[in-house]
């Protein structure tokens, strides 16, 4: 599995148009996001997921009980599957197995 790691702090683009921008060539995607500090996204955001063809599904990895909390709220917006680990090997895992089944 090739692991891409995408920096977009402080750009001013949304989560959809960086997707668009740098998975252009990406056939299958699952977006792994490792919530370390506490923060609110909006929940919106997850609706623009739907107009990437290529986002498959994501999930988010956290310790946190705080963090765990507000991603199972922002799941509800998700029109993609969308998961919640503790620890970033179990979301690899689930990220690998589910590209195999989509492919």
């Amino acid at each position: 599995m090739k692991k891409a790691f995408l920096f977009a702090c402080g750009t001013g683009l949304g989560l959809a148009e960086i997707l668009k921008l740098r998975w252009t060539n990406v056939k299958n995607g699952i977006l792994v996001s490792n919530r370390v500090n506490s923060y609110f996204v909006n929940p919106l955001v997850y609706l623009k997921g739907a107009e990437i063809d290529n986002l498959k599904a994501m999930c988010r990895v956290t310790d946190s009980a705080m963090n765990w909390k507000t991603a199972l709220y922002e799941n509800k917006f998700s029109a993609k599957p969308f998961e919640i680990f503790s620890h970033m090997n179990e979301a690899i895992i689930w990220a690998t197995d589910s590209l195999f089944i989509i492919e």
